[in-house]
C-alpha cells in the first residue's frame, strides 16, 4: 500500500492514470460525481485493473457466488448490460448495438487507486506505479 498526499500530484494526474489504465484488458474507474449521501452510503473515486480476469462468472448464477468471496480481496468490478435481463426472465431485445459486449463481465483487480480527500491511496501491485503514472503523457 502507497499513500501519496494528493497536493504533490501534478494538476493532470487524474487524466494521466485513466490513460495509463487504458493500457490494460480489464479497467473500471468509478466517479462519485459529488453526490450527496444516500441510504447506501458513499464512495470514494476508484481506478482499478488488472492484465487477466481468471475465474470471472460468465452468467447470472455464477456471479452471486465469484461477488461473495473473501472479503480480504479488493472490489470485484464489473459491469452488468441491459440484456442481463434475458437470464431473469423470458425477455429478448431484438436491437443491435454493435458493441458485441457481453451481459456481464468481472474482474479482481490487480492494482486500485483511491482518491480520498486530501490523499491518493494505491493498493495491491503498487511498486513502479506512480512513477508510470506520472511517467504517461496525456493525448
Amino acid at each position: 500500500m502507497l499513500t501519496v498526499p494528493l497536493a504533490s500530484l501534478p494538476a493532470d494526474f487524474r487524466a494521466r492514470a485513466l490513460q495509463w489504465a487504458a493500457q490494460f484488458p480489464h479497467c473500471a474507474y468509478y466517479e462519485p460525481n459529488n453526490l450527496q449521501a444516500s441510504a447506501a452510503g458513499t464512495f470514494t473515486r476508484l481506478l482499478a485493473v488488472a492484465p487477466a480476469a481468471p475465474g470471472a462468472p460468465t452468467s447470472l448464477a455464477e456471479l452471486t457466488a465469484y461477488l461473495d468471496g473473501p472479503p480480504h480481496l479488493p472490489p470485484r468490478c464489473g459491469f452488468l448490460t441491459y440484456d442481463i435481463k434475458n437470464e431473469i426472465e423470458a425477455l429478448h431485445s431484438h436491437n443491435f448495438s454493435g458493441l458485441n459486449w457481453p451481459a456481464l463481465h468481472f474482474f479482481l483487480p490487480e492494482t486500485c487507486l483511491y482518491w480520498q480527500p486530501d490523499s491518493l491511496l494505491i493498493q495491491g501491485a503498487v511498486t513502479d506505479v506512480l512513477a508510470a503514472i506520472l511517467a504517461t503523457e496525456v493525448p
